[in-house]
């Protein structure tokens, strides 16, 4: 049997690598980086009625005087319009969250209270993905918690692209 030379097929190889090489250097590319963009809070202009029924104005994060297992609804006129990919990052301690946007539901994550085998998740982060056309609707969120010192916790709200907003709490709770 004759045995075939490998010469060839190293050339080929050796001549492929080169020419990937090549094109990777030479050709535009986009940094896929995570965390390459800007995280911006949106912790202003919320609202919420209290239990005498008057509206007022709260900055997050903030604790209100709520009462255990009763829903509280925060609200805000979404005053940008969020390009397509943007993400609100939201932050629930021991807490239920419902998301909606001018009452079209966009996250509801109920926090089980109940079971022989429950174990409480103490904080959790909820990544609600925006319409491209959210300019001037109402975004509420209501946070639910069995749990006193849970019930009036509202913890900060940040929004960008849903892998800057995963970095960011990489970032701030891992640091480098």
């Amino acid at each position: 049997m004759e045995k075939k030379s490998k010469l060839p097929v190293l050339i080929a190889v050796i001549f492929v690598l080169v020419w990937i090489t090549i094109l990777a250097v030479l050709m535009p590319y986009e940094c896929l980086k995570l965390g390459n963009g800007a995280v911006y809070e949106l912790n202003d202009g919320w609202s919420y009625i209290d239990l005498e029924g008057t509206s007022c104005t709260i900055t997050l994060p903030t604790d209100l005087h709520t009462t255990p297992d009763e829903p509280c609804t925060i609200t805000r006129v979404l005053d940008k319009d969020f390009p397509e990919g943007m993400t609100l990052l939201i932050r629930g301690s021991l807490q239920s969250v419902k998301v909606t946007l001018d009452g079209q539901i966009l996250l509801y994550a109920e926090e089980p209270h109940k079971g022989v085998f429950y174990t409480p998740m103490a904080s959790a982060w909820y990544l609600v993905n925006l319409p491209a056309d959210s300019e001037g609707k109402t975004l509420s969120i209501t946070f639910n918690s069995p749990f006193a010192a849970f019930s009036e916790t509202f913890n900060e709200i940040v929004d960008g692209n849903g892998a800057d907003v995963m970095y960011s709490i990489l970032a701030e709770h891992y640091p480098e």
